[in-house]
């Protein structure tokens, strides 16, 4: 039955691209895809374009097509489905109001997938965010450089009058540069980008984290942000990427930078929350990888507080790397933090590895367990990391911590489904 709606969604979402011709900007990466995106749309609608992204996840064979054909946010049950493909006859069929550009993100669990939705929609920019030397997703690939092979089948997708834009700090995502028949811009925070982030710092007043501030530059502008909320540098290298697709559309940098500077980043990436008596949290739950759980905890340290503490779950899908992975990670947690605290099985590594440095630590069977035991623990002044897979659930402690809980539907991630009553 899935096969079956999966196989109607795409033939609906090829015939709606065919009839409506949008431009398309494929996001692709094993992390920081989301922001991108996110970054991309806001740079773009500031600019007054006709643009449209997917929300959500909606980056797989059933959440592709169907954010091709509407502005859905939610997958649902049969009801949902029915509805999504009649909406999807209804505007192959039929006039309607369409968008001038479509954002899409390219998500790949397994082989294959990346050229699977780019038969659905071929890209005429594809934006490579990161890859790294143990990518989310390895467990289901020979290794490292082949998650990057799958990555640039968006790139080399593109035509010759496309473009890829590619993270220039990144081996595997710079090298694709030599896969693609397009022309090509590089971001990141190398001399050599194209629009490149320089003064970068993570901002803080009396102990408490307000954001990010940090130039960008392209050949002879250079153009100053600040981004309240947001601690890390994965929201500087989605503005970069930002800027850069948005000079492909005529959109000025420091345009760009101007709205780049109000933007309101998603829930769980690196947001800072002010918790209960007197601590602030850094809300890193959306997601965890080795990349991203090193960034999350270089920000930690670059703040300063009375008290820092890691909560750490475990970094799922590592395959073969897992083991080293957790154990180079809880070293550099033991830099980070004064204390280092982990949940679940993977999270035990994580805390081993941190207690052989000689840090204090603690360790949690599950989410449910961690948000009561560290709501205990805290104290005033403490600045607290809070990060892991999303299987296991580590939105629980920030709830637990967060002073005004009532807002967690609108700040932090996945407020939704049968999971929260367990």
């Amino acid at each position: 039955m899935k096969r079956a709606l999966a196989i109607v969604l795409a033939f609906l979402a090829r015939k709606i691209i065919s009839k409506y011709k949008p431009k398309i900007i494929g996001v692709t990466g094993s992390f920081g895809k989301s922001s991108a995106k996110e970054a991309i749309f806001h740079v773009l609608v500031g600019a007054g374009k006709k643009v449209r992204r997917n929300r959500g996840n909606f980056n797989n064979e059933l959440g592709f097509p169907l954010a091709v054909i509407g502005d859905f946010s939610h997958l649902g049950g049969a009801l949902f489905y029915l509805g999504a493909v009649i909406k999807g006859f209804r505007v192959w069929l039929f006039k309607a109001q369409y968008p001038q550009i479509l954002i899409l993100e390219y998500g790949a669990d397994k082989p294959g997938d990346i050229k699977y939705l780019v038969g659905i929609a071929r890209p005429d920019v594809a934006v490579v965010t990161g890859i790294s030397d143990v990518p989310v997703h390895v467990e289901f690939y020979p290794s490292p450089e082949a998650v990057a092979e799958e990555k640039s089948a968006l790139v080399r997708s593109l035509a010759e009058d496309g473009t890829a834009i590619l993270n220039a700090d990144d081996a595997l995502v710079s090298k694709m540069a030599e896969k693609t028949p397009a022309g090509t811009l590089f971001y990141g925070f190398s001399p050599e980008a194209d629009f490149r982030v320089s003064q970068f710092s993570n901002r803080s007043s009396d102990g408490a984290p307000l954001g990010i501030a940090f130039k960008l530059e392209t050949v002879g502008k250079s153009v100053p942000v600040v981004i309240d909320g947001v601690l890390g540098k994965g929201t500087a290298y989605a503005a970069a990427a930002a800027a850069a697709c948005g000079s492909i559309f005529g959109v000025p940098l420091v345009k760009s930078a101007g709205e780049i500077s109000s933007l309101e980043t998603l829930p769980g990436r690196a947001k800072v929350i002010e918790g209960s008596d007197k601590i602030w949290i850094i809300d890193d739950t959306y997601n965890s990888s080795p990349a991203a759980l090193r960034e999350a905890l270089l920000a930690l340290k670059s703040i300063p507080a009375k008290r820092k503490v890691a909560v750490l779950g475990g970094m799922m899908e590592l395959g073969e790397h897992s083991e080293r992975a957790h154990k180079e990670l809880g070293e550099k947690a033991s830099e980070a933090a004064d204390v280092v605290i982990g949940i679940g099985e993977k999270g035990r590594k994580l805390i081993s590895a941190a207690a052989a440095e000689g840090k204090k630590t603690a360790w949690f069977e599950n989410s449910a367990e961690a948000a009561e035991g560290i709501k205990k623990m805290a104290r005033e002044g403490d600045l607290i990391l809070v990060k892991g897979s999303q299987s296991v659930r580590t939105e629980r402690v920030v709830k637990a911590l967060m002073k005004r809980p009532e807002k967690a539907e609108e700040l932090l991630v996945r407020q939704y489904g049968s999971w929260l009553k367990k």
